[in-house]
């Protein structure tokens, strides 16, 4: 149990490191998507009435 409180905090520690990195890149990616296009995605709003979202807008990205 001693084992288990003491490796708890850095398991945590890790998965909050792991989440910051997740954000780093998203944000990343919307700066080279803002760069490639000259503008950030449209925004999604309300439903889509039978059309895809985002393939055709975002160009693979």
């Amino acid at each position: 149990m001693l084992v288990v409180g003491l490796i708890l905090p850095w398991v945590r520690a890790a998965d909050r490191l792991k989440c910051g990195d997740n954000l780093r890149k998203i944000g990343a990616a919307f700066a080279e998507y803002e760069k490639a296009s000259g503008g950030l995605p449209p925004r999604r709003t309300g439903l889509n009435n039978g059309e895809p979202y985002g393939g055709e807008v975002t160009g693979g990205y």
